[in-house]
């Protein structure tokens, strides 16, 4: 996120040819799902110390007080051009993420799972249907699909 604040709110972010791609493996799509979850709800902080605030926000879903730091032209929205992830996994400490859809600023989302895998920790976390999505199973385990 504080690449983006940089390079969005320090170098004219309102630019047309500035988009964003997110994409992620295991965990690290389960980030990237996050990562887009917190950029639909709060937008990209103007200052660095405003970070900390807007993914407070977003773990609280506290849209009124994300709605006035807006207003304040402290966050700005954006949208998503792809969110693109292989095998999406659950973090163990994260309990509270039960998040299955595309967030709203996405235009386009693409999953890629692995059909064979059968171990707990690495069940897949699927998006609810939406067309805005490709999610496609493919043969392979975890690794197979992700590498490692």
């Amino acid at each position: 996120m504080g690449f983006l604040r940089r390079r969005f709110a320090d170098k004219g972010w309102e630019r047309e040819d500035n988009q964003i791609f997110i994409f992620g493996f295991s965990r690290g799509s389960y980030a990237a799902r996050r990562l887009a979850g917190l950029i639909t709800q709060c937008g990209i902080p103007v200052k660095a110390g405003d970070l900390d605030i807007a993914w407070q926000l977003y773990l609280k879903q506290d849209m009124q007080s994300t709605q006035a730091l807006k207003d304040s032209g402290r966050l700005f929205d954006v949208s998503i051009e792809m969110l693109g992830v292989w095998d999406t996994v659950k973090t163990t400490t994260d309990s509270d993420f039960h998040d299955n859809l595309l967030p709203e600023s996405v235009i386009k989302g693409y999953h890629a799972m692995a059909i064979d895998e059968k171990r707990l920790f690495f069940s897949v976390l699927q998006w609810q249907a939406d067309p805005r999505i490709i999610q496609t199973w493919f043969s392979g385990v975890h690794s197979d699909v992700g590498g490692g």
